[in-house]
């Protein structure tokens, strides 16, 4: 996959952020948003995706857990796809793991990445590794109720 270079939106959503963070000490929401920026960005560069085939994977990945953690239920998949909630803390650990990949990558070079890549965000697994918090059944719950 050929590397491309970042698109005027990305730049603009950077330059605001370290403007911002020139002129304030940012919170701890904006420096976790940073780091996030950073490691995707890392990701992408090191797997040479562009940033549209980096959020179908999440995705794809987010749904093909859901399908084993959930035993293939659609009734309830679909009240987790519809789950802000769920896609919120989905896309925390998806980071804690890109993070752990960019960590492995520094002494790993780039021979496997791309297996690497895959097993740290394999859905199978991770349906029996993760667990989605409470609240986020809550929210789920609500939205199969119809509140």
């Amino acid at each position: 996959m050929p590397h491309t270079k970042p698109t005027a939106h990305d730049i603009q959503q950077v330059d605001a952020l370290l403007n911002n963070l020139l002129s304030t000490k940012p919170t701890d929401s904006e420096q976790r948003e940073l780091n996030a920026m950073q490691v995707r960005a890392t990701v992408c560069n090191l797997l040479r995706l562009k940033d549209e085939e980096y959020s179908n994977f999440m995705y794809n990945t987010g749904c093909t857990y859901l399908y084993y953690l959930l035993n293939d239920d659609d009734y309830i998949i679909s009240g987790f796809e519809k789950s802000p909630l769920f896609w919120q803390w989905w896309n925390g650990c998806y980071a804690i793991r890109d993070e752990v990949f960019c960590q492995q990558m520094q002494y790993d070079p780039i021979n496997a990445a791309l297996d690497v890549y895959i097993q740290l965000h394999n859905g199978r697994l991770l349906a029996i590794e993760l667990k989605p918090p409470r609240c986020v059944w809550k929210e789920v719950s609500k939205i199969k109720r119809g509140v």
